[in-house]
C-alpha cells in the first residue's frame, strides 16, 4: 500500500468556522446521471453514515454508522451557497466524473465534523491546493452530547468506522491497478483519523 498511499499525520489545515451551525441536511439526493455532474464546484465523498430522508424529501446525513448499508458514494456540489449531492452505485461510476485536477487527496476528517462541515473544508482545500477531494465522512459529531462526551463517542465510532476506511482504500487501490492508472493519491487523516488508523492497523486490516 505504500506505493500509492502517503500517509500525512501533520495539522495543517485549520480553518474557523464561524457562522456555521451544526447541520446535516440537504435539499435532496439527485441521481447520478443528473446534469450537476458535470459541475466544478464539487468534492467526492465516501461515507459510513445512515442516510434519512424526512417526509419533505430533506436528506439527512446522521451522527450513527450504517452497519447494514456501509459506504455510500456521493459527489456534492455547491451552488449558490447552497449543497447538494448526487449518488452513485460504487467507487468507479463515481471516480468516472470529470475532475478539475489531475492528483488526489483522500481526507479523513477527526473529531467534531458534520458532513456540512467536512465538505465545506474539503471544498476550501481543495480551491487552495488544487487537488481533487475525496472526503471519507464518518460520524463524528453528536449533537446530543457535551464535548467530552462527544470525543468519547467519536473514539468509539473511529474504531467502529476502521473496516470501512480498510473497504475504501482497497477499493481505490484495486481499480487504480486495474486501470493502470498513473494517478497520484494520498490519504490525509486528521486528529482523531489517527486513532482510526491505528485501530485499522491493530485490526490488521492494512497487511496485505
Amino acid at each position: 500500500m505504500s506505493t500509492i498511499v502517503s500517509f500525512i499525520t501533520a495539522c495543517i489545515f485549520l480553518w474557523m468556522m464561524s457562522g456555521l451551525s451544526y447541520s446535516t441536511s440537504y435539499g435532496q439526493v439527485f441521481p447520478e446521471d443528473h446534469p450537476l455532474t458535470g459541475a466544478d464546484n464539487k468534492v467526492f465523498v465516501v461515507t459510513n453514515r445512515i442516510v434519512d430522508t424526512t417526509a419533505q424529501g430533506t436528506v439527512i446525513f446522521t451522527n450513527r454508522i450504517d452497519s447494514v448499508y456501509g459506504l455510500k458514494y456521493l459527489s456534492a456540489y455547491k451552488e449558490n451557497g447552497d449543497w447538494s449531492v448526487v449518488k452513485y452505485d460504487n467507487l468507479e461510476h463515481l471516480l468516472a466524473n470529470a475532475t478539475p485536477y489531475s492528483g488526489w487527496l483522500a481526507w479523513v476528517h477527526g473529531d467534531g465534523q458534520s458532513f456540512l462541515i467536512s465538505v465545506e473544508r474539503a471544498l476550501e482545500i481543495q480551491r487552495l491546493h488544487q487537488v481533487n477531494m475525496l472526503v471519507f465522512s464518518w460520524p463524528s459529531k453528536a449533537p446530543d452530547k457535551s464535548p467530552i462526551g462527544n470525543f468519547k463517542n467519536s473514539r468509539i465510532n473511529a474504531v467502529r468506522s476502521a473496516p470501512y476506511l480498510n473497504e475504501f482504500i482497497h477499493l481505490f487501490n484495486r481499480l487504480k491497478i486495474e486501470k493502470e492508472s498513473p494517478v497520484k493519491f494520498s490519504i490525509f487523516f486528521h486528529s482523531l483519523a489517527n486513532f482510526m488508523l491505528e485501530s485499522e492497523i491493530e485490526q490488521g486490516f492494512l497487511d496485505d
